[in-house]
Order: C-alpha cells, then structure tokens, then sequence
C-alpha cells in the first residue's frame, strides 16, 4: 500500500483508474476495518475503496489467490493481468505504462483472462 500511495503522488497513476476492494471484512482480522488499518499504517491512501462483501464476493470474481492482489483491467473490461504479494515499483510501473498505451503488459501478463466480471 504505501508503495502504491507514493507511485500515485508520483503521478504513475494518472489517467487510469485505480479502485481498491477492501477484501479484509473479518471483524476478527488484523486489517478489520480496512480505513483503520491503513490509518494506522500510515497511509495516505488516494484511491476509493469499496468493501467486499462477508462471502468475498468481488475477491473471487477477481480470482484472488494471496495478499497483496492487484488485477489491471484494459478498457474493454478485459483482465490484463494480475499479480500477488509484494510486486517491484518497476514491475507496476511498466505494467501501468502498458496499460495506459493499450498494449500488453510487459511483465505481470502471465495470469490473462477474459474478463474481469
């Protein structure tokens, strides 16, 4: 999380739309509520997030496999790409550079599919 906050006040993030599922909706979770634990990791998050439901609803639809997880969706809705655990700036920001040019993702491609509903 803070290395996407920094990235976003960098401007990597601009013209693409970023949303955040907060998929921590466990009261009995460390992460529980998801705005107070990135309150107390001292985030300063930029982004909306909208919460998953109790089920993991929206965490499933998205094929979620561990924590961190990122999918980057083109423009047609289409999956991109996806990536777990701790990905390298370099790795976002080439993905991200892909992503705005409409192009495939030179790095984290590997993981396509065909669309993100």
């Amino acid at each position: 999380m803070p290395k996407l906050s920094t990235l976003a006040k960098a401007g990597v993030f601009d013209g693409v739309k970023v949303k955040a599922v907060a998929t921590g909706t466990n009261p009995d979770a460390d992460n529980y509520p998801p705005s107070a634990w990135l309150h107390r990791s001292g985030v300063d998050w930029p982004f909306p997030v909208m919460a998953d439901s109790a089920s993991g609803t929206a965490g499933k639809a998205y094929g979620l496999t561990g924590y961190p997880y990122f999918v980057l969706v083109n423009a047609d809705g289409t999956v991109a790409g996806r990536g777990s655990g701790e990905l390298p700036v370099e790795q976002i920001k080439a993905d991200i550079k892909a992503l705005k040019a409409g192009n495939d993702l030179p790095i984290s491609s590997s993981s396509k599919s065909s669309s993100a509903n």
